[in-house]
């Protein structure tokens, strides 16, 4: 299965989870000129909890309902180009919602790289870090 995030996808009917991506999506689509961005088959996630997912596991929670987001901003981006095919993006988001049933609302530091592979831009690693109050 292939997430593929295009703007029109995951602005007409993704879960909050993928609607996440939607205004880091936007910002890359305006600097890096992407039509759509993929999970890596490799993709690596590291949750706020230390806890690590490949893409299978993150495609399964968000088809679950593992992971329910009721709301979620994104703020203070910063996008580091490192080459032709690399990029680097560190953002702030104010999360309301909760996994596995625990109540994650709050807010986080997270850190993307994208890669080019293959003509397509893909999310390699995601990692979040808890802003504690």
């Amino acid at each position: 299965m292939e997430w593929t995030f295009s703007l029109f996808e995951v602005y007409a009917g993704h879960s909050l989870a993928g609607m996440k991506y939607y205004h880091l999506i936007l910002t890359l689509t305006v600097v890096l000129a992407l039509p759509t961005i993929t999970l890596a088959k490799d993709y690596l996630g590291i949750g706020p909890d230390g806890v690590t997912q490949n893409k299978s596991e993150l495609l399964a929670d968000i088809k679950s309902g593992t992971l329910k987001l009721e709301s979620s901003t994104m703020s203070d981006m910063k996008i580091q180009v490192a080459g032709p095919d690399m990029a680097v993006v560190v953002y702030r988001s104010t999360d309301k919602g909760t996994y596995k049933g625990k109540d994650v609302t709050g807010e986080y530091r997270w850190l993307d790289v994208f890669v080019k592979r293959d003509g397509k831009w893909q999310i390699a690693i995601d990692q979040g870090t808890q802003i504690k109050p």
